[in-house]
């Protein structure tokens, strides 16, 4: 995914479409504003493979359900297949039209549910009881006054952190807090410019 994402330069975004086997890497074209993102190491542990052995497991216990509770809302499946595609389809929506105030919604929607319905798969591992440190970072009084959303990153657990910023002041402020309040150093800012079609 990495690999993927920088093939098309810096300050571009890319959405990765994964069936089976198959990736499909399309360039995000519309961006209608200028994006601001703060990311962060939480510098505490994260176990990959075990949130990944614990999503996993859930998955096959879900297999074995009858057909309309494997399907509910709150399954493992609908989180990661129906409810991801309406997730990601959104943020892309929201980056297109420049709603970055609705993309932040896109950011916490996602949050919530990946720590409803994964951190229940992995209780030890994800949500807040099973990644305090990002819980706690997300959620922090100083940094809630700079950001429109947090995220966790990738499989989440307590690895890294995202956060979505109005602007390049309050993206700054951000690692300012982090480094200063939370003995986080090393965050930076992530700038994707707007499309020079706007």
């Amino acid at each position: 995914m990495d690999q993927a994402g920088c093939a098309f330069g810096s300050g571009k975004l890319t959405l990765l479409s994964f069936t089976g086997d198959d990736v499909v890497v399309t360039p995000v074209v519309e961006v209608g504003a200028e994006l601001f993102f703060v990311v962060a190491d939480l510098r505490s542990s994260k176990d990959t493979v075990g949130i990944l052995a614990d999503l996993q497991r859930a998955f096959r216990k879900e297999l074995e359900l009858p057909v309309d509770e494997r399907n509910s809302n709150n399954s493992l499946a609908h989180l990661l297949g129906d409810m991801n595609h309406e997730i990601i389809g959104n943020a892309v929506k929201a980056i297109g039209s420049g709603d970055v105030a609705a993309l932040g919604e896109v950011f916490e929607t996602a949050q919530l549910y990946f720590d409803a319905i994964a951190g229940e798969a992995s209780l030890a591992r994800l949500g807040p009881n099973g990644s305090p440190k990002l819980f706690e970072t997300r959620t922090h009084a100083l940094l809630k006054q700079h950001i429109l959303a947090a995220k966790g990153v990738g499989s989440q657990g307590d690895g890294s952190v995202q956060f979505l910023c109005a602007s390049a002041e309050k993206a700054k402020t951000v690692c300012e807090v982090l480094q200063g309040e939370l003995n986080l150093p090393g965050a930076f800012v992530l700038e994707v410019p707007a499309s020079k079609t706007n």
